[in-house]
């Protein structure tokens, strides 16, 4: 168990996913952020940014990125993006749930991530019953921190559909009777689907220590004629990358050395 602990601490099944491009740990400054880099392609769709789901924006977030699209340059679109960052962090953690703003999507539609995660914490009722603490926390962070509480907070480049995504994700490990809990929130998502939170049961068993993962994603972009089909391949694709994730990561309990470093810089691919 105290192995596990460390390898959540250490970013072990982070390090083991395979779209990771950059890690950035945020301490609480707004230089935590210099992993963040906005491409030539990318920096575009920020400069011409409106409501709709290319980019997952507030409307307030959207006249900043407007008001740069004349004199504009891809350094100042990431410049205006890291301290987009850095204001969503620090609204979260002030404020929880409450602190996300939301999305604005087209035709006047507003899309409430705190909506979503909240659905995705209602939906825990095990945890509810087995670990109430933890459930309490999930709902009321800041509130409620148990004082063994573990958390970290990192900023993450990823590679989805050929873009570079960037990533807000909360860490927690929340200790219960016989075990612990881990919750993985991922509080913003620049595209591709809206929130994401991740709860894993881990507990010491005679042979090891068993997991129980479960993982509630929530996304605008599986509705209308396909819907069915594109749920199906999502989540066989999903399955896949799990399996790796946690293969590799079980890896690195046997041999470090087959546990990939920490990328620091920002080495997107083709």
């Amino acid at each position: 168990m105290a192995n596990v602990i460390a390898a959540f601490r250490s970013a072990v099944d982070i390090r083991s996913d395979r779209q990771i491009r950059a890690i950035g740990i945020i301490g609480g400054s707004l230089d935590d952020f210099a992993s963040v880099v906005v491409p030539a392609g990318e920096a575009r769709r920020y400069l011409d940014a409106r409501p709709g789901d290319t980019l997952n924006l507030s409307a307030d977030e959207i006249e900043i990125f407007n008001a740069l699209a004349t004199t504009g340059t891809d350094l100042s679109v990431t410049e205006a993006l890291r301290r987009m960052l850095f204001a969503r962090y620090r609204a979260y953690l002030a404020r929880g749930l409450d602190g996300i703003a939301p999305y604005a999507r087209a035709l006047g539609v507003v899309r409430k991530p705190s909506d979503e995660l909240l659905s995705a914490c209602d939906a825990t009722s095990l945890l509810r019953r087995y670990a109430p603490l933890a459930w309490a926390l999930l709902h009321s962070y800041p509130r409620d921190k148990p004082p063994d509480l573990d958390e970290k907070f990192y900023v993450l480049t990823y590679e989805l559909d050929g873009r570079p995504n960037f990533t807000l994700r909360h860490r927690m490990a929340v200790p219960f009777d016989g075990g612990v809990v881990l919750a993985e929130r991922d509080f913003y998502v620049s595209h591709g689907y809206n929130t994401s939170q991740a709860i894993s049961g881990v507990i010491a068993v005679a042979d090891g220590t068993m997991v129980f993962y479960a993982d509630r994603v929530s996304t605008d972009q599986l509705t209308g004629v396909g819907s069915s089909l594109k749920q199906a391949i999502g989540a066989s694709v999903m399955a896949r990358e799990l399996t790796a994730m946690f293969e590799g990561s079980r890896a690195c309990f046997t041999d470090e050395a087959m546990c990939p470093a920490l990328p620091t810089g920002h080495t997107l691919g083709p």
